[in-house]
């Protein structure tokens, strides 16, 4: 084998090594979709598709926690940004652990609710009542650290809603959730949804213990009209499932693992990429260089024998010239 030959198969070393591991792994992947399609009912439907930009239905009937009939239009009349919360009131764990969370947050927040942005929490339960969104409202404004004034406590808006309405409005925003009538609970996942003045989705935020300067940020990119895709959050969101056995949102293995399929494919997939750049280039530096032993005649166009004529062409005219010289000077003598 030539010792170019030999360099390139040098080369595709790598390339090969890395095809068997990018084949290691998908086959896995493979084999593990049976068992996705198997995941309990429990943890089916836990998932948010992010919908930034599209507007919530504002003619959506709902009723507040003074029992009167109002639309989401009604919260955007004074143009102002908005957290929307869909939740319902008498769940076990995640419900309540949100709005604790929120009012905390909102609690570091140097903006006023009421006069800067409004909340405004769904409950997607039809069989909710409105003495239990007056009781969180009374939750809220009460703990509220800048006061309770009526221009706060119109800032502050629970609801219950029919099941037309409460699902119109979580299918507007992506927001998923699943009814489990063997436990009597519903299956959902954890997420705010951030409002833009005009009532189109600007955020998202996820999972539980918001920051103060989270909240403050995106409610200020809210106001601006900025929609903001999220990213990281989201991927946190994918991991954890609520586990009807605790009670709570668990880490899950196979979530886990899946997002991590996912990222080494896409490391794979760049390492091949980088090492076809690579192969390319030596390919090409290796058909310029000579190959060692062997004899590179220069390249001028020219074949031999012109070579020989050219190199003999200036002595034949030098010899020519000086035949002609004694009869050139013979003849201006005479």
């Amino acid at each position: 084998m030539s010792n170019a030959a030999q360099a390139t198969s040098r080369s595709r070393r790598p390339l090969v090594v890395l095809l068997a591991l990018l084949a290691f792994v998908l086959a896995p992947t493979v084999r593990a979709q049976p068992i996705l399609d198997e995941l309990p009912e429990e943890v089916r439907g836990l998932d948010v598709i992010e919908k930034v930009g599209d507007q919530v239905p504002l003619d959506r009937m709902l009723v507040d926690a003074d029992g009167q009939a109002v639309t989401l239009a009604k919260y955007f009349e004074d143009p102002k940004p908005a957290i929307l919360v869909l939740v319902y009131y008498d769940c076990p764990v995640v419900c309540p652990r949100v709005l604790e969370d929120l009012r905390r947050a909102i609690n570091g927040v140097d903006l006023t609710v009421g006069k800067d942005f409004n909340v405004i929490v769904v409950s997607f339960d039809p069989t909710n009542t409105v003495a239990q969104a007056a009781e969180q409202r009374e939750i809220s404004t009460v703990g509220y650290v800048q006061g309770q004034s009526p221009e706060i406590a119109r800032g502050w808006n629970f609801h219950v809603a029919g099941e037309n309405s409460s699902s119109a409005i979580a299918d507007a925003v992506g927001f998923q959730y699943r009814f489990l009538p063997k436990s009597g609970e519903y299956s959902h996942p954890v997420a705010l949804m951030v409002l833009t003045p005009d009532a189109k989705v600007s955020r998202y935020v996820y999972g539980f213990g918001y920051q103060p300067r989270d909240i403050k940020i995106a409610l200020m990119e809210a106001s601006q009209g900025k929609l903001v895709r999220s990213i990281g959050d989201r991927l946190m969101l994918f991991c954890y499932m609520y586990d009807p056995n605790s009670g709570g949102y668990t880490l899950q293995a196979m979530r886990v693992m899946q997002l991590a399929g996912v990222l080494t494919m896409i490391l794979l997939f760049g390492g091949i990429a980088v090492l076809f750049a690579r192969e390319r280039a030596r390919r090409r530096v290796a058909a310029l260089a000579p190959v060692p032993g062997e004899t590179v005649e220069p390249v001028t166009g020219l074949s031999a024998d012109t070579k020989q004529d050219s190199a003999t062409r200036p002595a034949r005219r030098r010899g020519a010239v000086a035949s002609r010289a004694p009869g050139a000077a013979s003849g201006h003598r005479s």
